[in-house]
């Protein structure tokens, strides 16, 4: 039993280490094609900033060369924390989703990265609808670019992390799912707190209006979501 348990971690590091690879080649090329943008889409300064930007809610066009391989890059990394997060609850899923393969865990991967890719475009299209609906203006409805903004910021740290415990440790600690389940409660929060500041000092629009425009694009949204999953 020991040796399967071994065989099946030995196995996640070959697929874990792979992606990895791939995912730094992805950043070397992003850095590459586009330094000013990387620059701008990984500075942390912004993270810590509760004032909008003077580009806040103009960003790149939604299906510009550059949104498309930067939302591909995070998907990538998010598909890699998902792949990972399913080896620790393995015993939860089906065997069709266990890593038996490097092919399966790399089919594995691109599915997850692929799911999520959609899912982001599909959340660009439900913001700009419900924008339209709460008659803000076009780039106030683009608070979504924020969002990415964000989201690289925090994914980035989170593949960095997860990256350091896969290789420093034979096999992932349990407590980790805790752990990362608790840093990203804490940044959506974090999130939540710094769209608002943003968009009221960029429409001036009143509390209540913002409070139940955050709910229907962010609030709902993720309640629903997190129900689907448990």
């Amino acid at each position: 039993m020991e040796e399967v348990l071994r065989s099946e971690q030995v196995l996640h590091r070959n697929v874990a280490l792979f992606m990895v690879l791939v995912i730094l080649c992805f950043l070397v090329i992003s850095k590459l094609l586009f330094p000013k943008l990387f620059a701008s889409v990984y500075h942390y300064g912004k993270f810590f900033s509760f004032k909008p930007t003077q580009d806040f809610g103009a960003g790149i066009k939604l299906l510009s060369t550059e949104s498309l391989h930067f939302t591909s890059l995070m998907s990538v990394m998010l598909g890699y924390v998902g792949v990972n997060m399913m080896h620790l609850f393995r015993d939860s899923f089906p065997d069709l989703l266990h890593i038996t393969s490097f092919g399966g865990g790399l089919l594995l991967w691109v599915l997850i990265s692929l799911a999520v890719f959609i899912l982001l475009i599909l959340k660009y299209v439900f913001t700009a609808m419900v924008g339209w609906l709460f008659d803000l203006p076009q780039p106030q409805t683009r608070h979504f670019q924020e969002v990415l903004s964000l989201n690289h910021l925090f994914i980035g740290l989170l593949f960095l992390a997860l990256t350091i415990v896969l290789f420093t440790h034979f096999q992932l600690p349990d407590l980790l799912p805790e752990v990362i389940l608790a840093a990203t409660a804490i940044y959506l929060f974090f999130r939540l707190i710094s769209l608002f500041f943003k968009i009221r000092q960029h429409t001036g629009s009143s509390m209540l209006y913002i409070f139940s425009y955050l709910c229907t694009t962010e609030i709902f949204p993720l309640a629903i979501g997190t129900i689907a999953v448990v």
